[in-house]
C-alpha cells in the first residue's frame, strides 16, 4: 500500500516534478508512461517509510527533448496521477503557470533587435484556454520629416488571423517586420511591441549596413523554434580533415572531409540578449533560413560576461553545416545579349 505525499501540479516545466515522495508500507511498483514510452520502479521504502524518486526532472526533460509538451500518468500500486509537461532544459526560478502567465515563451527580456526580412514570432501558452488576443503597436516613423505616426493592430482584426494554435496549448503569431504595411507612403517602420494579456515583447529595428545580418532558427529551452540575429562579420575557414594510408609502399589519402566552419560575431548585445544567445549556444538543433533551412550542427561559442558596466558585452559563435559533403553554390554567368545581337564586329 503506498500514498503519493508530494503535491504535483496540473502543468509544470520538468523541474516542478523532480523530487517526488510516496508513503509505503511494503515494496511499491511504479510506472511513468506517456505516449512515446514508459519506464517502472519497483522501489522498497526507506526506515521512515517513504519512497522518495529524485532527479525525475531529467527523466522527463529525456521524454520532451523533441520540443512536445505530453500528458504523463504515474501509477503505482493503489492509484494514478495525470499532468501535462512542457518541455524545459532549464531549472527555472518559477512555475510554468507563473511564467506563461506574464512571459512569452523565451529567454528573451527588453527590447530585442530585428531587421526587414527578419523572421520573427512570438509564442504564448494558453493554459486553461484563458483567451488572451495578440495585439501589436508599431511606431512608425518619416525618417525625411522625423515625424512619427503610431499604428495598433488588436487581436479582434489584423492580428487574429496569423494566430496559429498547436493543437499543445501554444498559440503563436508570426510578427517578422517585412509583414506590416505601412500606413501612409514614406514611413518606416522604427519598432513594435507585441502583448497578450501580461506578456510583452518588444522589438527595435536596426539599419542594416555594408553586410546583411545572419540569423539563425534554433529550438529554445521551451522547445519552440526561435530566432537570433547576429550583427557582426562573419568568418569562413576551411580545414579538411584528412586520412591517409600506405599502399603499394604510397601514402595516399583515401578520405578527405572538407566542410568549412563559420564564426559569427554577435555584435553589441544588450543584457536583454544575454540569456537568448546563451540559449542558442546550448541549442540541439539549428537552421539557417537564408539557406532553405539547412541543418547547423554548434561546434563552438565564446561568450564572457564582465562585470565592468561600461564594457561593451558580445559573444561569437561557430558552425558547420550538419551534411557531410561541402555545399557549393553554383554561379551561373549572365546573359546580356541574345542571338539576335549583332557580332560582325569581332
Amino acid at each position: 500500500m503506498a500514498n503519493l505525499s508530494t503535491a504535483l501540479p496540473n502543468y509544470g516545466f520538468p523541474h516542478q516534478f523532480d523530487r517526488i515522495e510516496f508513503i509505503a508500507s511494503s515494496t511499491c511498483s511504479i510506472t511513468l508512461s506517456c505516449s512515446i514510452g514508459a519506464v517502472s520502479f519497483r522501489l522498497t521504502p526507506n526506515a521512515s517509510g517513504r519512497i522518495v524518486l529524485t532527479n525525475f526532472a531529467q527523466l522527463l526533460r529525456d521524454f520532451t527533448a523533441d520540443g512536445v509538451p505530453r500528458m504523463f500518468t504515474l501509477t503505482w500500486d493503489s492509484g494514478s496521477y495525470t499532468f501535462k509537461v512542457l518541455p524545459c532544459r532549464l531549472t527555472l526560478s518559477q512555475s510554468a503557470y507563473g511564467f506563461s502567465e506574464r512571459h512569452f515563451m523565451t529567454l528573451q527580456t527588453g527590447r530585442k533587435p530585428t531587421y526587414i526580412g527578419a523572421p520573427e514570432t512570438v509564442t504564448m501558452y494558453a493554459s486553461n484556454n484563458q483567451g488572451d488576443r495578440f495585439a501589436i503597436a508599431l511606431l512608425w516613423v518619416d525618417p525625411l520629416t522625423g515625424q512619427t505616426q503610431t499604428q495598433v493592430l488588436d487581436g479582434n482584426s489584423d492580428t487574429e488571423d496569423g494566430a496559429i494554435a498547436t493543437g499543445t496549448g501554444y498559440v503563436q503569431i508570426d510578427v517578422s517586420p517585412a509583414s506590416f504595411a505601412a500606413p501612409a507612403p514614406g514611413l518606416e517602420l522604427h519598432s513594435y511591441t507585441v502583448s497578450a494579456g501580461n506578456r510583452i515583447q518588444e522589438f527595435e529595428l536596426r539599419r542594416v549596413g555594408d553586410a546583411k545580418p545572419v540569423t539563425l532558427l534554433f529550438r529554445n529551452c521551451f522547445g519552440i523554434m526561435e530566432s537570433f540575429h547576429l550583427f557582426g562579420e562573419v568568418t569562413q575557414e576551411l580545414k579538411p580533415t584528412r586520412s591517409a594510408a600506405s599502399f603499394s609502399g604510397l601514402t595516399r589519402n583515401f578520405r578527405v572531409v572538407s566542410v568549412p566552419e563559420y564564426t559569427a560575431q554577435t555584435g553589441l548585445l544588450r543584457p536583454g540578449c544575454f540569456a537568448l544567445f546563451e540559449d542558442l549556444c546550448t541549442s540541439d538543433y539549428v537552421l539557417l533560413p537564408a539557406e532553405n533551412n539547412a541543418e547547423l550542427c554548434i561546434t563552438d561559442c565564446d561568450f564572457k560576461l564582465s562585470s565592468d558596466r561600461y564594457e561593451p558585452q558580445q559573444g561569437t559563435i561557430t558552425w558547420r553545416y550538419a551534411r557531410q559533403a561541402r555545399h557549393y553554390e553554383v554561379v551561373n554567368d549572365a546573359i546580356t545579349f541574345d542571338d539576335s545581337f549583332d557580332d560582325t564586329f569581332k
